[in-house]
């Protein structure tokens, strides 16, 4: 009868590799440097004695010392391993390992792919043992394997030099961009002149707030900036909508584009010249790179998921989330204001995790209606005080007009600045046109 044999597998590492990348790198220390910006690390070396050889390499290196037997059998010694290693034959033997140090990339890149298989085992032992355990919920336990995962890939890509030329011709094309009136500094421009050249765009890493009480507009500027990401800059952006279908949305977009009232969208009653501007349309964004998700009750967890994945395929521009206090928090709490200061604090690690800016879309508690003056304050965030300091920017929108549709000022909204954590506060005028669910920048004749 046949037996089932527990299959042994073997550790990935080449000891062949190894050797000859430690003997090229005693032969002559500009190897070392050479190996470094490969992202070679002492970690990445399987064998111990190895990884103290390197590590021994790498610290002369940075002191610019010469890297001979006779000054690593000195470092080893500091550091107290050099009879572990193998003492003076060791390093002897590894000296004339191989015979020339042009093959040092090659070897190079094989240690580093062991390193990688080693480090997607250790990974996935991990997130076998978190498995097994009864601790976290499934999303916890699916945002764990990605992260980790993403972290591997994530650490092979390293920078290098860029030659003058093309810096020069790059500051050139950021130098036209600002005399043309976009931000000094580099950020996702939200199309909107006047509040680009205070906020200089929003920037990798920040979460945005924009807060207001409802029908002042704040999903259509959501998507009034998402709209001019992902079309005019062609950078992809990702949408959380846990209010409206992604139809809906749609829609919006569709009329912000083709000044096509929105209520003939929905009830598809336009005459046969706006039906062309709608077909025409489809054509122009058909490439836009925007993403709806309108899935309810999704958590912090969930949309960094999603954005890791969308993110390892393109390089993601923005994330807009309408809006917080739909959101659910990871796990059950009877504190609405602990569990919103959690998903804020949450959001505002994913920005930082993906290094993009983060667009979150917030209601306003009531305190503005009971006032004479129903402008918004900081004051007024619904729900936590949490939210205020885990964001960068607040912005608040304000319509004279919905409080008085008798002022001069009805289709003129006022975007307020209340928070900037890098830069001035303030306040920008913007036109509101309600027929397209859209902001548009004012000329002069409109500022004050």
């Amino acid at each position: 009868m046949a037996t089932n044999v527990l299959e042994v597998k073997s550790i990935p590492y080449s000891q062949v590799a190894e050797e000859s990348v430690l003997s090229a790198c005693l032969q002559n220390k500009d190897v070392i440097g050479k190996v470094a910006t490969l992202g070679l690390k002492f970690d990445d070396f399987y064998v111990n004695s190895n990884q103290e050889i390197f590590n021994a390499m790498i610290e002369l290196f940075n002191i610019d010392s010469p890297c001979d037997i006779t000054t690593v059998s000195r470092q080893l010694e500091k550091q107290g391993v050099f009879e572990e290693i193998g003492g003076l034959p060791r390093l002897v033997e590894l000296a004339s390992f191989v015979q020339t140090t042009a093959n040092v990339t090659y070897h190079t890149e094989i240690v580093l792919e062991k390193s990688i298989r080693r480090k997607v085992i250790e990974v996935t032992e991990k997130i076998a043992n978190n498995a097994y355990a009864s601790g976290d919920d499934t999303a916890t336990l699916l945002d764990f394997a990605e992260q980790e995962i993403f972290r591997i890939a994530q650490g092979r890509n390293l920078g290098d030099f860029a030659k003058l030329p093309d810096i020069i011709k790059s500051n050139m094309a950021n130098l036209k961009a600002i005399m043309d009136g976009a931000p000094q500094e580099a950020g996702v421009l939200t199309g909107f002149s006047d509040l680009d050249r205070i906020l200089r765009g929003l920037h990798p890493g920040n979460l945005i707030l924009i807060a207001a009480r409802p029908a002042m507009g704040k999903t259509s500027l959501a998507m009034n900036i998402a709209h001019n990401v992902a079309f005019v800059q062609n950078k992809p952006v990702a949408v959380f909508s846990l209010e409206m279908t992604k139809e809906e949305l749609t829609n919006r977009i569709w009329s912000s584009e083709t000044y096509v009232d929105v209520s003939k969208i929905q009830s598809a009653d336009f005459t046969n010249e706006e039906w062309n501007q709608l077909t025409q349309s489809v054509n122009v964004m058909k490439d836009e790179p925007l993403f709806i998700d309108d899935s309810g009750g999704t958590t912090v967890t969930e949309m960094r998921a999603k954005c890791r994945r969308l993110k390892s395929k393109m390089d993601l521009g923005l994330v807009v989330i309408d809006h917080l206090q739909l959101m659910q928090g990871s796990r059950r709490n009877d504190n609405r204001q602990q569990e919103i200061a959690e998903i804020s604090r949450n959001l505002k690690l994913m920005a930082k995790d993906l290094n993009v800016p983060v667009l979150l879309l917030s209601q306003l508690n009531r305190n503005p209606e009971s006032r004479s003056n129903n402008k918004p304050a900081l004051s007024d965030l619904r729900e936590s005080g949490a939210i205020e300091q885990d964001a960068d920017v607040v912005l608040m929108l304000y319509r004279e007009g919905y409080y008085n549709p008798d002022c001069e000022n009805i289709n003129i909204a006022e975007c307020i600045i209340s928070k900037h954590r890098n830069g001035a506060t303030g306040s920008v005028k913007l036109g509101w046109r309600p027929e397209w669910t859209a902001f548009e920048t004012l000329d002069e004749r409109h500022e004050e």
